[in-house]
């Protein structure tokens, strides 16, 4: 039902001049796409987050609703770090940007921080600074074409430069990936979803070397699978070379442990 309610809003604004008979022919073929598992994000192009109004293009990951929190979390973590250091700008590192969601919703919300974001798939790239431009926030932005696991030199990124790294990176284990609804498993981008045997293939690369990244006392923000927290809490913990404490993990809407806080401990 709220997919029929979504295409009819998009007929109906997209083209007011247009006849009875090209709106029904219209109406008919997006409701098509549908019943074919295509997800509704991607039939009428764009889709709101938090503030924003997004444009979506396949096979560029879709921005889940739980994801908004993170938002919160990140824009209170700098806050209080405004209180303790009251520095007039923080920088900060997205990495996997996809759409550009939780990027551009931050240089929205956060007027005193700089981004920078990257991602492996050249259309999430295009699309993020196609919605960078549509919603006026490149100004503060960039965005980057990159793989971080892959990332051999920092030429473009300065050591020690972030005050916060975020990340919603692959986390699905690659035997669970054909259980997913047909919406994901068929149009998304594998390389948004797979993260290998145990969905933390990325994650554990980023714990590894974000210390490279992030300046003393600097937070990773990560959105997990549910399955994740623990994992990831005792991974750091048996790993000291990481230099990161595990502070603290919250939960999504549905009650799920979710968003993971990491810091990097001051040498």
């Amino acid at each position: 039902m709220v997919s029929i309610d979504e295409i009819s809003k998009y007929i109906d604004n997209k083209n007011c001049s247009e006849s009875i008979a090209d709106s029904s022919s219209s109406f008919e073929e997006l409701c098509m796409r549908r019943l074919n598992r295509e997800p509704l994000q991607y039939i009428i192009g764009e889709w709101d987050f938090r503030y924003l109004t997004l444009k979506m293009k396949p096979p560029v990951f879709i921005p889940r609703p739980e994801t908004e929190m993170m938002i919160d979390f990140i824009h209170n973590d700098i806050k209080t770090k405004k209180i303790v250091k009251d520095q007039p700008t923080f920088h900060v590192l997205e990495i996997g940007c996809g759409s550009g969601a939780i990027s551009l919703s931050l240089l929205k919300e956060i007027q005193n921080i700089s981004l920078v974001c990257m991602d492996i798939l050249d259309e999430a790239v295009k699309l993020t600074k196609l919605n960078a431009s549509l919603n006026n926030l490149d100004e503060r932005l960039t965005v980057l074409h990159k793989d971080f696991s892959q990332l051999n030199d920092i030429e473009d990124i300065s050591r020690g430069l972030f005050d916060v790294i975020v990340s919603n990176p692959p986390y699905i284990p690659t035997e669970q990936i054909n259980t997913l609804q047909d919406e994901v498993k068929l149009h998304e981008s594998v390389l948004a979803l797979d993260g290998g045997k145990d969905g933390l293939d990325l994650i554990k690369v980023i714990c590894q070397n974000v210390q490279y990244f992030l300046k003393p006392n600097g937070s990773l923000w990560l959105e997990v699978d549910d399955s994740h927290c623990n994992l990831i809490e005792e991974y750091v913990e048996s790993n000291p070379k990481t230099n990161l404490k595990f502070i603290k993990h919250y939960h999504d809407h549905y009650k799920r442990p979710r968003f993971c806080h990491l810091v990097l401990r001051d040498r």
